[in-house]
């Protein structure tokens, strides 16, 4: 009997919690984007792209244009005894053109972040790839809160 009612009152308790998602901009969004042109690294913009299209309102008639550039260099920061590369600095810079009521107005997003390098090719493939997702979701992310600012 005090099991049943403890697992009674756990559920009315988290029921009414109120739990609201802090980063979920998608309902808040009142723009239709369109992605007029996207260059650079495919692989990140492709994924910023589908990003930027779920927070997009399909129903609304305000229409955001944007254009974006993605840069992402791969740096050599320091080589071993051999002189072959030890550690890297990945970068990725996106810029945002966003055309809105006539008016231009530019983005610049930057991600970085340093890795070392293994003799496993393809394990440091993968983790590099892994990287370039985390930056595109996280460019994706802050664009899509600089959207809110936009009037």
């Amino acid at each position: 009997m005090t099991r049943k009612f403890i697992i009674i009152f756990f559920i009315l308790t988290l029921y009414g919690c109120g739990f609201n998602p802090i980063y979920n901009v998608s309902n808040d969004i009142k723009y239709k984007i369109l992605v007029n042109e996207m260059t650079g690294d495919q692989f990140i913009n492709n994924i910023i792209r589908d990003e930027i299209f779920k927070s997009s309102n399909k129903n609304s008639k305000e229409i955001l244009k944007i254009n974006f550039n993605t840069v992402y260099e791969k740096i050599i920061l320091s080589n071993d005894t051999k002189g072959s590369p030890s550690e890297f600095q990945v970068k990725a810079k996106t810029t945002f053109e966003i055309i809105y009521n006539n008016k231009i107005i530019i983005n610049d997003f930057n991600e970085k972040q340093i890795l070392k390098n293994t003799s496993d090719f393809f394990g440091q493939k993968n983790y590099e790839e892994n990287i370039k997702q985390n930056f595109a979701n996280s460019i994706a992310r802050k664009f899509n809160l600089r959207l809110l600012t936009i009037k």
